[in-house]
């Protein structure tokens, strides 16, 4: 009963002080209760269905009410999760609760999304298949097999990084993290650069190989030059069958779950970025505080 008293005398102090959409409510729970009361007397037992949900939208006007009398009371400055009040709170999440009725849990990775989607029911297309990706690969990750590449590419003299097509743009953003902290991969940009590098690195260097479907030749005829010479070789491929999976001496197999036909390679390239930026992660960890210094400085640099 106190709490109904404290509640009607905060609405009728908001409502001296012009804040309408307490009025708005006042309205709305009076007619709520009105048509509750009407529907039981003429309907009674078959209609209870929706009596209850309109006594639940009054129970949801009070509540909206005596929060404001609550917050009009001792003047506190609610921010709802990082929102300036109440009004733009409750906007956000009538927003969330309509973009959740678009999410697909089932993600197609091949054509993630349709022609006949709107541009929202997109973008919760591609948030879930990078949700999705992550997640699988995540799973499939081998924290012992990450250490040693990490280890492997620290103490080897030079790395050589085999990739072509999307691959290789995906390396060479491994390759530029990687610069920052004092750490030059190779990568061949030209045909039939690949072989040159395997014929001539030294078991001081390690070959780094990133494929999706693990079926190139010229990847292949290196692979047999570089086990010739006893070359460590990493590689990163959804191919469990690749003869590149037999030559190395490291090797992380993600499922394949991109068809041929494929709007992008969506799932491949994120995947092997993550893993990548996880592999990074591991480097810069093994001498954090070197590393940290020497990117702080060089930031210096570049920012001037």
């Amino acid at each position: 009963m106190e709490m109904c008293m404290k509640m009607w005398a905060g609405i009728y102090k908001e409502i001296l002080s012009g804040h309408m959409d307490v009025v708005r409510y006042l309205v709305l729970l009076m007619v709520t209760m009105a048509a509750a009361a009407d529907d039981y007397k003429r309907y009674k037992i078959s209609n209870r269905i929706i009596i209850g949900g309109l006594i639940l939208s009054a129970m949801v006007c009070i509540a909206e009410m005596y929060m404001m009398y609550v917050v009009s009371k001792n003047g506190v400055d609610i921010t709802y999760g990082g929102y300036k009040g109440y009004k733009d709170f409750k906007l956000a999440l009538a927003i969330e609760l309509e973009s959740q009725k678009f999410i697909n849990h089932s993600v197609d990775f091949s054509t993630p999304f349709y022609q006949s989607e709107n541009y929202y029911e997109i973008i919760n297309d591609i948030s879930s298949l990078y949700k999705e990706t992550i997640n699988i690969v995540q799973a499939q990750l081998n924290i012992n097999h990450l250490e040693r590449i990490s280890q492997l590419i620290i103490n080897s003299q030079r790395i050589f990084i085999f990739a072509i097509g999307d691959s290789r743009i995906t390396a060479m953003t491994f390759i530029n993290k990687l610069m920052k902290i004092n750490i030059y991969p190779i990568l061949a940009t030209e045909n039939y650069e690949e072989i040159a590098m395997a014929y001539n690195m030294t078991p001081h260097d390690c070959a780094f190989f990133m494929t999706y479907n693990g079926t190139n030749n010229q990847f292949k005829t290196c692979a047999q030059i570089l086990k010739r010479k006893n070359i460590p070789m990493i590689t990163i491929t959804a191919n469990k069958n690749s003869r590149l999976v037999d030559y190395s001496d490291i090797c992380i197999v993600i499922p394949d779950m991109e068809n041929d036909y494929k709007i992008g390679t969506f799932y491949s390239q994120i995947s092997f970025q993550f893993i990548l930026t996880v592999l990074y992660s591991f480097i810069y960890k093994y001498d954090y505080m070197h590393h940290h210094q020497h990117k702080k400085n060089l930031d210096f640099y570049i920012k001037k």
